[in-house]
């Protein structure tokens, strides 16, 4: 009995460890099933592999996974989606939604209606979203594990975006 009940055992965490695989590996990428790139007027975004978005209303950040390099370095892109138009922030390393929650943690404003980052090799960038008189504005910032001890702040600086043609 003691033999079934290992065996047992070892079957459901085999079959777990190969369910958690599956699911990994099944997520949709959301790629067009041609392969399109997205043309957004100024910007062409190439065919998403991973979209993570947090939001209020039509107007959000998201990443947008891009493949990794000859080294096999992650690359994403951030992207300001906002009124049926999406515009290209910046090319990062890695990126994934920042909730509500931590916003505290990274030092953005609880008045941010998106935030999103990430780190890679020794140092992270990270992007917030507040609505100024209805109208989208991007803060950047950094940190970076060689910044001097006494300074653990994200340099917030507000990014210029040029949202329309």
């Amino acid at each position: 009995m003691a033999n079934k009940l290992t065996m047992l055992k070892k079957t459901t965490g085999a079959a777990a460890v190969i369910m958690a695989i599956v699911l990994a590996t099944s997520c949709g990428s959301g790629t067009a099933k041609d392969g399109n790139t997205t043309n957004t007027g100024d910007t062409v975004l190439p065919p998403e592999t991973k979209t993570d978005t947090l939001h209020a209303g039509n107007t959000r950040l998201e990443c947008r996974e891009l493949p990794n390099d000859s080294l096999e370095i992650p690359h994403s892109l951030v992207i300001l989606s906002a009124a049926g138009k999406e515009t290209i922030i910046d090319t990062v390393n890695t990126c994934s939604t920042i909730s509500i929650e931590e916003y505290r943690r990274y030092q953005i404003p609880g008045t941010a209606i998106s935030a999103c980052g990430g780190w890679y090799a020794g140092g992270g960038d990270y992007f917030y979203l507040l609505l100024r008189d209805g109208k989208p504005v991007v803060y950047a910032g950094w940190q970076d594990e060689g910044q001097d001890e006494n300074d653990n702040g994200y340099h917030w600086e507000e990014k210029k975006i040029k949202t329309d043609k």
